[in-house]
């Protein structure tokens, strides 16, 4: 517990046994229990082997939450790619400072965090001290990379030390050159500088870590590009972009100064089977498994080096990118043909490989619900009732479907080589793999047969009506069940999201205000308009009331007047109106029929099935029918 010093300076006083490494974090607590954390990541550490007969005093500062190096710094994007830490051990470094003979009184440890310091560049110090170099930068103190962005120097210090100033720069190591000065005012020790003042009771010397804030505004700036894999096509392609013209890419992108490469999404979307059904399965937003990865994007090149397989492929090549247009489902069908064949022949090679078992026991949470799924739907067997994993095992065995799902297994199992072999490639070359994560799924996939305790399957999401379109929109996918999703500590998430990072650095969480809230319709909605926001905190009447609207019942229920006649509807028009949809309110108003068409989806399917009149324009006519029945403001 620490005590409440002057200017908000908490202190506190630790005795014990020498230890190699002190690792400690701080929390602010009540009667209650913790009520804030520091917004820091990761545990403080100081490091001090052969210090053994020195005292260490630590002057800290609180990390808080919104800090730049513990919020969007401290990601894989940055950690890993952009910025890769430049782990140094630094025990050596701090003990071999110095010799115990030669040891000044104070010996002390600046620790200042900056993440976007450039590859072969370092973080150094100078100041109006000697031991600083006097502002002469050539002199200056170099610090050491320990730990993600800490960077840690040793500064020698006599007992009685008057306040100076100082300041953090980044040096290019090749050329000498100083890249940037950080952009504030210079710093003084006066914070922690009277900790050196003697004479003091710790013995001859004395260990001092200080924390610094971070450098302010490390300059840093960078370009990328949004592109489908489908679009990325190049001569190795076979009629589509791939996962190995994705590792093409992220290459041209950092010869070119680029440093992100953001994909759309690449799971699987393929819903319906037989010749040229697939043509309908090309929206990447409609997602059959949200693990499963798409097999069109499979490189064909990169899984055979047989002369005989290498002119296939270049047959089909020729032939797929001919066109002037991407013909998804012929993609689909000579792929899934070569791959095919291609099992057929390594059958026995394949299935005894033990990187694809390992990668099938490993991801069997995922994998054996879509492989008996897709194997369902590719052989025409009944699906059966989601089950444990056993059960599920079980079905993948059996002889109807044991050789389908080996079949999924060794594509998946490709897949999944092939893109972990483009972001590692993307890394290396300092080039961020961005991916998309689709709001939604499919109403026919894995997703909703697995788990459909998450979704609202009578709802649908979409937006509601604004500039883009003025009666909303409907999307196709189901809603989820927040409440269930958060009952189970959104472990479907969870997983979701850590399966796909271990392919992507970074993620783009397509329309991610429904986290907030959702836009719902019911399903078979024609449109968004009678659509609602969920969660929603509705008005009653009385609300509505005190503000001066009056008239509910008239906002709330649709006024036909039989004015529309001869003007909106010709009178044939109005006549079926009147005959099909239409009972009298009195005073010559209408509306439309509650036992016929109490919602937009009943009317859209009374359009559908209907004998309508002859008219000129059908689809004129059904859009003013819709208009009159929107022509409501609440519901």
């Amino acid at each position: 517990r620490c005590d409440d010093g002057d200017a908000g300076t908490w202190t506190a006083e630790v005795t014990g046994p020498h230890v190699a490494c002190l690792a400690y974090k701080y929390i602010v607590r009540s009667r209650d229990g913790v009520v804030r954390e520091e917004g820091t990541a990761e545990w403080s550490r100081h490091y001090y082997n052969n210090l053994r007969d020195v005292p260490v005093i630590v002057a800290d500062l609180w990390n808080d939450v919104s800090d730049p190096e513990d919020t969007f710094r401290n990601t894989k994007a940055f950690r890993e790619v952009l910025f890769p830490a430049r782990r140094v051990n630094f025990l050596d470094n701090l003990a071999g400072s110095y010799e115990p003979e030669s040891r000044p009184p104070v010996m002390c440890v600046l620790r200042v965090r900056a993440t976007c310091v450039p590859r072969r560049c370092y973080v150094c110090v100078t100041g109006a001290l000697n031991q600083l170099g006097n502002w002469n930068t050539e002199k200056a103190v170099r610090l050491t990379p320990t730990r993600n962005s800490w960077w840690e120097g040793v500064v020698g210090l006599p007992e009685e030390q008057q306040p100076f100033e100082y300041k953090y720069f980044v040096l290019e190591e090749a050329t000498g050159r100083v890249l940037w000065w950080e952009d504030r005012d210079n710093r003084c020790a006066n914070r922690w500088l009277h900790w050196c003042s003697g004479p003091h009771t710790y013995g001859n010397n004395l260990l001092l870590f200080v924390e610094e804030p971070p450098l302010v505004d490390c300059h840093w700036r960078a370009a990328g590009v949004v592109v489908p894999v489908f679009s990325l096509r190049t001569s190795d392609s076979v009629g589509v972009g791939d996962f190995a013209d994705l590792r093409r890419a992220a290459r041209w992108l950092s010869s070119a100064g680029f440093s992100l490469l953001q994909t759309l999404p690449v799971n699987d979307t393929v819903h319906t089977w037989g010749e040229g059904a697939r043509r309908h399965d090309c929206c990447p937003y409609e997602v059959l498994s949200v693990q499963a990865l798409h097999p069109v994007y499979i490189s064909l090149r990169d899984l055979t080096d047989d002369p005989a397989d290498r002119t296939e492929i270049a047959r089909l090549a020729a032939s797929l990118e001919s066109s002037d247009v991407l013909n998804f489902a012929a993609v689909m069908d000579a792929k899934e043909i070569f791959l095919r064949q291609l099992f057929a022949r390594r059958r026995s090679q394949v299935t005894s490989d033990p990187s694809l078992r390992a990668f099938v026991n490993r991801c069997a949470w995922w994998l054996l619900p879509y492989a008996v799924f897709v194997a369902c739907r590719n052989t025409g067997c009944p699906l059966p009732r989601p089950g444990s994993m056993s059960e599920l095992a079980a079905v993948a065995e059996s002889a109807l479907l044991q050789d389908e799902c080996e079949w999924i297994y060794f594509v998946q199992f490709n897949l999944h080589k092939q893109l972990l072999a483009a972001s590692r490639d993307a890394a290396e070359h300092g080039v961020v793999l961005k991916g998309d994560v689709s709001v939604g799924v499919s109403f026919d996939s894995v997703e909703t047969w697995m788990y459909p305790q998450l979704f609202k399957l009578d709802k649908e999401i979409g937006s509601p009506p604004d500039s883009w379109t003025k009666v909303g929109q409907v999307w196709g996918l189901p809603a989820y069940d927040w409440d269930a999703c958060r009952r189970d500590g959104y472990a479907w998430w969870m997983r979701r999201l850590s399966h796909m990072s271990q392919y992507f650095h970074a993620y783009r969480i397509d329309c991610v205000l429904n986290f907030l809230r959702t836009w719902e319709v019911p399903v078979g909605s024609p449109t968004g308009w009678f659509g609602c926001f969920e969660p929603v905190i509705g008005f009653t009447v009385a609300e509505l009331e005190s503000r001066g609207i009056w008239d509910i019942h008239r906002l709330t229920y649709h006024n036909l007047h039989e004015g529309l006649c001869g003007t909106t509807f010709s009178p044939a028009e109005w006549d079926w109106l009147l005959q099909h949809l239409l009972e009298p309110k009195g005073g010559g108003f209408f509306r439309f029929r509650t036992d016929v068409c109490p919602t937009e989806c009943a009317l859209a399917a009374v359009l559908d099935s209907a004998q309508l009149p002859p008219m000129e324009d059908l689809q004129q006519f059904r859009g003013r029918v819709f208009e009159c029945y929107r022509d409501v403001l609440f519901q």
